[in-house]
């Protein structure tokens, strides 16, 4: 899953919900549908940072593990789980601890590119000393 995209095909959604429910002013139907709608995808976007934290592909096993002891389950890459089971859980009422975690791992990811780039571009690099 592509956090990112998720988001993106979200705010569509509700931008073409908003149009909707303009261009269908007095069709009290189809209003319905459409209010039903935003109301399903509102309750979605609220889900999208759960999302994004168990989609990052910078947690290692010692985030896994931090991540088990706050939920109390054992979720990991390798556990096929949907995004309704980790609602059931209720992941959420822990969404800010595992965010820190995930920002953590971000860094964490983000800085051993950097490392491995310099690695790259060091082992190009002869010294020669001499005595």
């Amino acid at each position: 899953m592509d956090p990112e995209q998720i988001e993106k095909d979200t705010k569509m959604m509700v931008g073409t919900t908003k149009k909707l429910n303009f261009q269908l002013k007095g069709q009290t139907d189809a209003l319905k549908l459409t209010n039903e709608m935003e109301k399903d995808i509102a309750a979605f976007r609220i889900q999208i940072p759960i999302i994004r934290v168990f989609c990052n592909e910078g947690l290692e096993a010692r985030h896994w593990e931090q991540i088990k002891l706050i939920v109390g389950a054992d979720i990991n890459p390798e556990t096929k789980k949907n995004l309704k089971f980790l609602m059931d859980m209720e992941v959420i009422k822990h969404q800010g601890k595992l965010e820190e975690i995930s920002n953590v791992a971000t860094n964490e990811f983000n800085m051993r590119k950097i490392l491995d780039k310099m690695d790259a571009e060091w082992d190009q690099i002869t010294a020669e000393i001499k005595v």
